[in-house]
């Protein structure tokens, strides 16, 4: 369970799985986004200001589990372009590592185990709106030999039954 960065023609992006028994691929993705959707500041401000300064939003646990009993791989797509500012208190990219840690320790304690986080960190092919996360979860992220692989043992994602949730999407 470690930070991974993936290098390419398109760009940079940082990304982490779980635990390989907690893996699950699905032709259906729920994507959400993290910050102002699953999670808020605690401080109320519009940045977190380090790795402690957040909270879930009240229901937000409850409708991801649902998603993910009925199916669902559970993906999260995030532009953290700012961690790398280095501006004063604000989180920076040690802190979001951190953080997100206990983010998924929360997710496990609520029965939810399979959580995936892809990060964009520059403003390249990866970063939202861009589909480049999206992408790189169906080639990268989402196989696993059980017969609804295409040639190359990726599974097929059905886009047309996926969902994305995103930016305040539960205000």
């Amino acid at each position: 369970m470690a930070f991974e960065e993936k290098i390419n023609e398109n760009g940079k992006i940082l990304f982490w799985q779980p635990e390989t028994k907690y893996r699950t691929n699905s032709t259906l993705i729920l994507g959400m986004d993290l910050d102002w959707t699953i999670i808020k500041p605690l401080t109320g401000k519009v940045f977190h200001k380090d790795k402690d300064d957040w909270t879930f939003w009240a229901d937000s646990l409850e409708k991801i589990k649902e998603k993910c009993d009925t199916g669902y791989k559970f993906v999260i797509f995030t532009n953290q372009g700012g961690l790398l500012q280095d501006k004063p208190n604000r989180l920076n990219l040690d802190g979001f590592k951190e953080r997100w840690v206990n983010i998924y320790e929360k997710f496990k304690e609520n029965g939810i185990t399979s959580v995936y986080l892809v990060a964009a960190l520059y403003d390249d092919f990866y970063r939202k709106p861009c589909t480049g996360m999206w992408e790189f979860v169906e080639k990268n992220m989402n196989g696993n030999g059980n017969g609804n692989e295409n040639e190359n043992g990726i599974h097929i994602v059905n886009r047309k039954k996926c969902l994305y949730i995103g930016d305040m999407a539960v205000q």
